[in-house]
C-alpha cells in the first residue's frame, strides 16, 4: 500500500489502513491512524488539517481513493492522530440544489450538476430516456442523479449507481460480475456467515377503508408452505392494491465474508462464490465492504445481497419519461410507502447531519456536532416540524402506534434491542428515523449515517417500528 498526504509519500507514519463504502450513498472513506508527537519536529512536520488532499494506493499501485480529510481527532498521551477522509462525491452528498429541467435525459441532467459543482465527469451511462419535467427543491445533488436515474430504471429496468474514479464522478450499470475472479472456501475466505429467517415475513394483506376490508392481496405459494402472516393496511382512496403488495415480505437472507483482500471487491459489485461451509454459492452483490491494510497483510469484510438493486430516490414530482417507444407514467414510490410533508421535512433534517456529529452517550446536541441515538431523532423531530418525542430510547419508544418492519412508511421511527445492555422497557437499546428503500438514519457509533434494515447485524437487533407522525 500507499498513502500520500498533499503529493507527499507518509505510509511510513501509518500502522494500519481502513478503506470501506456502501452501495447506498455511495461515498467512499478512508480511516488510519497516523503517528505524531509535537515535541519531535519530524512527526509534527506531518500535521494534516481538514481539506488536505489524500490519496491511496493498493498493493498493485492502483489509485484506489482521492479525496480530502474530512476529520481529525487527536487524543492526548495516545501519540497519533486518527484521520477519516472522504472521497469527492462526499461533496455531492453534503450539497443541496433546486432545478426543473424539460426534455432532458438523467445523463443529462448529471452533467449540467457536476458542471454546477465544478466537478469533472467520467463515464456517465448514457439512457437516452428524456424526462418530459423533472422538479427538484433543496435536495442533495446526490439524491438528484439518483432521482434521475430512478425514472430511467422504471423505464429500462438497468441498475445504476453513481461512484467517484479518482477526481471524476462517473455512473455505471450497478451490479456487474468482477471479471475472470471469484473467491472460495480453500483459497479466499477465512471465515463466513449466511443466516435466512421467515420472522419478519408478511404473506398476506388485509385491506380496510372505514373499518370495512374490502380486499385481500396474498402470496399464495408462501401461505402455502408457512401459514399465514398477516399484515392489515386501511386507505382512504382506492383499493390499495399496489400498497398492500410492496408490504408482502418473503424469506429474508443475509450473507457477510472475511476474505483476503482484493481492491476489485467493492460495493455495486457482483461477485461469484464458491463456499461449502454456508452453501453460499453462485453470484451475488456487495452491498458493504471494509479493506483493512496492516502489517502488509490486506484483508476484507464484505456484507453480501442476495439481488441486484440500485439505491433509488424521487424527485418532487410525478412526471413522465419518454423514449424512442413512447412514454411511460412514473411512480415516485421507492417501497416501504411515500413520504408525507411533515416525513420529508425530518428526513431532510436529519440528512443534513450526516457526517457532521460524532455519538457521545448523554449527548443531545447535533448542532454542536454531539449526540447519541435518541438525543438526535429527538432533536431532528423538534427542529423539522415541532414534535417532542422525548428524551431517552425508552421515552420515544411507547410514542405513536406500532409499525412491522414491512409496514414501514419514511419519517418512521426505528427501534433496536440488544445493542447494549439497556434496562429500558422492551431492552430497546437504539433508534433511527426510517426514510424509505429500507433504509434508515441513526446517530451511532461512526456518527450520522445512513444504514440498511436489512444488514445482518441490525435484523438481528430488530425490535419494532412507531409511527409517530
Amino acid at each position: 500500500m500507499n498513502l500520500k498526504w498533499n503529493g507527499k509519500d507518509v505510509t511510513g507514519y501509518v500502522e494500519k489502513v481502513n478503506w470501506s463504502g456502501s452501495a447506498k450513498q455511495a461515498s467512499r472513506t478512508i480511516s488510519f491512524s497516523i503517528a505524531y508527537n509535537h515535541l519531535d519536529p519530524e512527526f509534527a512536520a506531518v500535521n494534516m488539517n481538514n481539506g488536505d488532499k489524500i490519496k491511496f494506493y493498493d498493493d498493485d499501485g492502483k489509485l484506489v481513493f482521492s479525496g480530502t480529510v474530512t476529520r481529525r481527532e487527536r487524543k492526548s498521551g495516545a501519540g497519533s492522530v486518527e484521520i477519516t477522509a472522504h472521497d469527492y462525491m462526499w461533496h455531492l452528498i453534503r450539497s443541496k440544489g433546486t432545478y426543473k429541467f424539460k426534455k432532458k435525459t438523467p445523463e443529462a441532467i448529471t452533467r449540467a450538476i457536476c458542471s454546477d459543482l465544478k466537478i469533472k465527469t467520467g463515464s456517465i451511462a448514457k439512457t437516452k430516456i428524456r424526462i418530459a419535467k423533472f422538479y427538484v427543491s433543496e435536495k442533495e445533488y446526490y439524491g438528484i442523479i439518483l432521482a434521475a436515474y430512478t425514472k430511467a430504471n422504471r423505464k429500462n429496468k438497468k441498475q445504476y449507481i453513481p461512484r467517484m474514479n479518482g477526481t471524476k464522478l462517473e455512473v455505471i450499470e450497478k451490479g456487474k460480475i468482477i471479471s475472470g475472479f471469484s473467491l472460495s472456501h480453500d483459497s479466499d475466505i477465512m471465515e463466513s456467515s449466511y443466516e435466512d429467517t421467515t420472522e419478519e415475513m408478511v404473506n398476506q394483506v388485509a385491506i380496510y377503508k372505514k373499518n370495512k376490508k374490502i380486499g385481500t392481496v396474498s402470496e399464495k405459494a408462501n401461505v402455502k408452505k408457512y401459514g399465514i402472516y398477516q399484515e392489515t393496511l386501511t386507505v382512504d382512496k382506492g383499493n390499495g392494491k399496489t400498497q398492500a403488495k410492496a408490504m408482502l415480505t418473503g424469506t429474508q437472507k443475509s450473507a457477510s465474508l472475511s476474505c483476503v483482500g482484493d481492491s476489485r471487491c467493492v460495493a455495486g459489485k457482483g461477485i461469484k462464490i464458491t463456499d461449502d461451509a454456508t452453501g453460499l454459492s453462485g453470484k451475488f452483490w456487495i452491498e458493504n465492504d471494509s479493506h483493512t491494510w496492516e502489517n502488509g497483510i490486506h484483508t476484507m469484510e464484505l456484507e453480501l445481497a442476495f439481488q441486484n438493486i440500485m439505491e433509488k430516490e424521487s424527485a418532487d414530482k410525478e412526471e413522465k419519461t419518454s423514449g424512442s417507444s413512447g412514454s411511460v407514467s412514473v411512480s415516485e414510490g421507492s417501497g416501504g410507502g411515500v413520504a408525507s410533508g411533515k416525513a420529508e421535512k425530518v428526513i431532510a433534517k436529519a440528512r443534513s447531519y450526516i457526517g457532521k456529529v460524532r455519538y457521545v452517550f448523554g449527548a443531545a446536541s447535533p448542532d454542536s456536532g454531539r449526540s447519541d441515538c435518541s438525543g438526535f431523532t429527538g432533536h431532528v423531530f423538534r427542529k423539522a416540524i415541532g414534535k417532542e418525542l422525548g428524551r431517552t430510547t425508552g421515552q420515544q419508544v411507547l410514542k405513536g402506534s406500532k409499525v412491522s418492519k414491512a409496514g414501514l412508511q419514511p419519517g418512521d421511527l426505528v427501534f433496536f434491542k440488544g445493542t447494549y445492555n439497556s434496562k429500558h422497557i422492551y431492552g430497546v437499546s437504539h433508534v433511527g428515523i426510517y426514510i424509505g428503500g429500507g433504509n434508515f438514519i441513526d446517530c451511532g457509533s461512526s456518527g450520522v449515517r445512513v444504514s440498511r434494515l436489512n444488514d445482518s447485524y441490525w435484523s438481528s437487533h430488530w425490535l419494532m417500528g412507531r409511527r409517530v407522525l
